[in-house]
């Protein structure tokens, strides 16, 4: 697997640190999962309509299986599971089938096969992860150089390892599209399923069995494409736990103990909240879908996935333009085979995390490290609307290596919708390189001398494109980008 289409697991797994602090007019799931506060309208048939004391009759069971009843279950039935001592077989039959059942409800879809669960431990997980990850040399080092470009991971690190830390040691679990299971991760014996968690990947299966998770075009060609489709399967996922949650006042549901399913291994914060960003944005641009245009609303997404993260940060936001690249490297400097045909795009999500991170870790004056907490959105968690990446119209990220010498370097080319949004990424990137205590060498070349990003570095500003070229040294710089030569 190609270790960027990692992000495009993230349409499977719920990451522990999903769950944001509590905030001023949230309520709280009986499992300790932050509901959003304010009314939930159902945006089916009532799930509440019919009186639950009474099950309805039936005379032909096989044929019998109307939204609100699953496996024998109705929505509204009492059940006896006690998670304290972990679920029996009986137990975790009669709370999956009837979360299926309410999940029905909700979303007016028909469960169409049944949702089978596995327990795994976290050391099994993480050999999974790293076949996940499992990827060629050539793979891994195009892919550095990707996230290089976004200061999050620098030459002293491998990404592809930061990745396998990231959903190996802080997933509670994932639905497996290609067995159609529930995968629960946990490090207990006998472990409890949070609802919220078991809610979340049973949608998840609903979508699979509806839309078919493993279409190309729900795939996702870049970094930025793969991060805008989760922000539709998250997104839906994220607000019909949400509706669900919220319900529970309503409806009985089964209390969680705490369960320790994470390591508490604390991941690279720029990929960590790059892959959180669907699970915060995705449930506002679903919202918004339902509330214009009901659940068809969201269902036509699916025939037409959004191609951009601009589009899920702000679903008024037009389609990226293209963004177009002619390769003129030159003396040995190549581009790399491996991955989307050599380029890929990192989208405005990306950006505001490099602006974000780069304030975060090391200090840079390009953003208030404490805005992407500063949310006011029903159901959004992080804010990743920043003043440098907003205008964002397209970019491409092009890796490249020059195989004599060992050397790696990258062009990234970035289009904005006006010219002085593309003045506001350029100063702020100069800032950037500020902060890693760049030099300047002349009118459009930096070098930063030590640390894990040292580079040379070519920030060229034409109108509405800025384009950055990286090299190991300022002459490599001339034959990675030649037509920006100096």
């Amino acid at each position: 697997m190609n270790p960027t289409l990692a992000l495009s697991l993230a349409l499977v797994v719920v990451l522990a640190a999903c769950a944001a602090p509590v905030e001023p007019g949230d309520g709280i799931g009986q499992d300790g999962t932050t509901v959003p506060d304010g009314p939930v309208t159902a945006t089916s048939a009532d799930p509440d309509a019919t009186n639950g004391s009474e099950t309805p009759g039936r005379d032909n069971e096989s044929a019998f299986d109307p939204l609100g009843w699953e496996n024998g279950y109705w929505y509204n039935a009492s059940i006896d599971v006690d998670q304290s001592d972990g679920l029996s077989a009986a137990e975790l039959d009669a709370y999956v089938s009837r979360a299926m059942a309410r999940i029905e409800l909700l979303r007016g879809l028909e469960f169409l096969e049944p949702v089978g669960v596995r327990v795994v431990s976290r050391e099994n997980h993480r050999r999974t992860v790293a076949e996940w990850t499992n990827v060629t040399e050539a793979e891994r080092v195009w892919n550095d150089q990707v996230w290089e470009a976004l200061f999050v991971v620098g030459e002293d690190r491998d990404v592809t390892e930061e990745f396998a830390v990231l959903f190996g040691s802080n997933v509670f679990g994932y639905y497996d599209p290609e067995t159609g299971d529930l995968v629960v991760v946990t490090s207990d014996a006998n472990p409890a399923i949070p609802t919220g968690t078991l809610v979340h990947e049973l949608v998840h299966a609903l979508q699979d069995q509806h839309f078919d998770l493993e279409r190309a075009d729900l795939q996702g060609a870049t970094q930025d494409q793969q991060l805008a489709v989760d922000g539709l399967l998250e997104g839906e996922a994220n607000y019909l736990m949400y509706q669900y949650l919220a319900r529970c006042g309503q409806w009985e549901c089964v209390g969680t103990q705490a369960s320790g399913t994470a390591d508490g291994t604390r991941p690279n914060d720029g990929l960590l909240y790059t892959v959180l960003q669907p699970y915060s944005d995705g449930p506002v641009f679903v919202d918004a879908l339902v509330q214009f245009g009901g659940w068809e609303a969201v269902d036509a997404r699916y025939a037409a996935p959004p191609a951009a993260t601009a589009q899920i940060i702000d679903p008024s936001a037009p389609a990226p333009e293209p963004v177009g690249y002619t390769d003129t490297a030159r003396n040995g400097w190549e581009r790399f085979d491996a991955g989307k045909n050599g380029t890929d795009s990192a989208g405005e999500a990306s950006i505001a995390v490099m602006f974000w991170y780069q304030a975060r870790a090391y200090g840079a004056p390009v953003v208030d490290d404490r805005a992407l907490f500063d949310v006011s959105a029903r159901y959004d968690r992080y804010n990743y609307t920043t003043t440098p990446s907003d205008g964002w119209a397209g970019d491409v990220v092009v890796p490249y290596r020059n195989p004599a010498g060992g050397e790696h370097g990258y062009v990234w080319q970035t289009k904005w919708h006006s010219v002085s949004d593309a003045i506001e990424f350029r100063d702020a990137y100069l800032s950037v390189l500020a902060e890693h205590r760049a030099v300047q060498f002349d009118g459009t070349t930096w070098v930063i001398e030590d640390g894990p990003f040292a580079d040379a570095f070519r920030v060229v500003w034409d109108g509405r494109t800025v384009t950055v070229v990286n090299g190991p040294t300022v002459e490599s710089l001339d034959d990675v980008r030649p037509d920006l030569a100096r």
